[in-house]
Formats: C-alpha cells, structure tokens, sequence
C-alpha cells in the first residue's frame, strides 16, 4: 500500500487524492418541475457509495423562496434554511449497493401532494449533514396550471393558459406581469421586481398585456389557491430587423441523384 508504506512521498499523495475521489459520496434527485396535485410524482435518484436514502419535503411559502433566494447560490445556506423548516413528508429508502464505487440510478415514487412550492431533500444520513456525506436538494412545484406564449415582431407577448392535464383553456386565470431588474454590489446580485399589472384570461385562455417595450419581465399565474411561478423571463424588445422583401429560386429536378456526367433536367 503505497499510502501505508510511503505517506511523504508525491505518488502517495496523488493515490490519496485518486483514493479520495473514488470514495467520494454523491446523491442527487431529479423530478419534473411543475406536478399535477392529484397524481403521484416520479423522481429518479442517481448515487455513488451510498446504501441508504433520507428524504425530507417541506413547503414553501413566499418568505421562504425570498430567503432561498437571498442565499444566493451558497448551497450550505439554502439546506440550512430548508432544515429549519417543519417537514409535510418524511421517509428513507434503501439503495442497491453493488460495492463497485460507481455511478447508479434508481426511480421512486412521492405521493401526490397538494397545490404549493416544495423542496425536496434527500441525504445519505438522517441529519442531513454534509460533512462526511451527502446532501442534495430541488425546487418544484404542484399545480393544475400551463401555458403557452408567442412574441410577435413587436415584440410583444400573448399568453394562453391552460389545464396542465387536459389542455382545456382556462379562464379567469389572473396574470400578473413583474418587471424584473437586477442590482449587483459585493459580488452579488438582486433581483428586484415591480409590478405592473394583472390581467385575466378570456374564455379562450388568452391573455394580451400590454407591456412598455425594452424591459425584461417575468410572470405570475394564480387561479383561487393555484398559484404557478414560471421560470422564464421576457424581454418586450425587438430581436427582428426591418422589413424587406426576399426573392428566392427552386429547381425542381427530374430525380435525386444522377451519374457523373449525367444531364440534369429541371424547370
């Protein structure tokens, strides 16, 4: 054992290290972002050298996603922040572990949950600590709610709000626009959001703000306790140049392929 037998020397501090990695600890979930509240949620777990799963679900509510935001991208802040909270859902799941210190992946099932913003912890250890384990963690959200959105060369938007499940229209449902900027000092960044109305869907699920141009906003869609918080942000600019006419020519051969030298017939 050249760690044993020869700790000083430079091969025995790169076996270390390479001893180090293969043993390392991994843990990560994956679910889809938005789930419908009456359906059970499918999320594959991916882990390396770990035999057992915890699993913690807490809800959030706006104080706690503005907090989450805060942390900034410090991953220790934000499980500390979900660790505070009283979980809606607790359990542990065990792990095949075929000792071979490789990457592996398994599929569990969450019970379906009500309308809310979630986090889901998962960890190899019942404390979820860090330190000489894993910890992992997502955002996601269970709602009834979707949409689709097309910009027109103005630069505008129209959105159309749907049943997640059924794509039926939905109407009524209140879209709230944020015009959304950003401040950048000590290294951080924050996002800062003014609100500039709030718009209900027609019969058809359409919904046409009116929006100043040149400003990057983001939306809101709520509908009685069915609240939707999208991820994307809109910008009301133009990317589209002035309009001009184009010419264009099609030949219309008489086959595919020809031989080398062959006569190419086409009009």
């Amino acid at each position: 054992d050249i760690i044993k037998n020869y700790p000083k020397t430079y091969g025995a501090k790169q076996a270390g290290s390479l001893r180090g990695q293969i043993l390392q600890k991994a843990l990560m979930a994956n679910v889809e972002h938005i789930n419908l509240p009456s359906q059970a949620i499918l999320a594959k777990i991916d882990f390396r050298n770990a035999s057992k799963a915890f699993f913690n679900i807490v809800k959030l509510n706006d104080n706690d996603l503005r907090a989450f935001e805060k942390a900034g991208y410090d991953t220790g802040k934000r499980i500390e922040l979900f660790k505070k909270l009283k979980p809606v859902k607790t359990w542990s799941q065990n792990l095949p572990d075929d000792g071979d210190f490789q990457n592996h992946s398994v599929e569990i099932i969450i019970n379906a949950l009500p309308l809310g913003h979630y986090a889901l912890l998962v960890s190899d250890n019942q404390q979820f600590k860090s330190e000489g384990g894993a910890v992992g963690y997502l955002l996601y959200q269970v709602s009834n709610l979707a949409y689709l959105q097309k910009q027109y060369e103005a630069g505008n938007h129209e959105f159309v709000v749907v049943h997640r499940n059924s794509g039926e229209p939905l109407e009524g449902v209140q879209v709230e626009i944020f015009k959304t900027t950003y401040d950048y000092h000590d290294g951080q960044s924050e996002r800062k959001r003014q609100s500039l109305g709030k718009f209900n869907s027609d019969r058809d699920g359409f919904v046409r703000p009116k929006i100043p141009q040149n400003i990057q906003y983001e939306i809101e869609l709520r509908k009685g306790d069915d609240r939707l918080l999208p991820e994307n942000n809109y910008y009301t600019g133009t990317y589209f140049n002035e309009p001009r006419s184009e010419q264009f020519t099609y030949f219309f051969t008489d086959r595919n392929i020809y031989r080398p030298g062959q006569t190419i017939y086409f009009k």
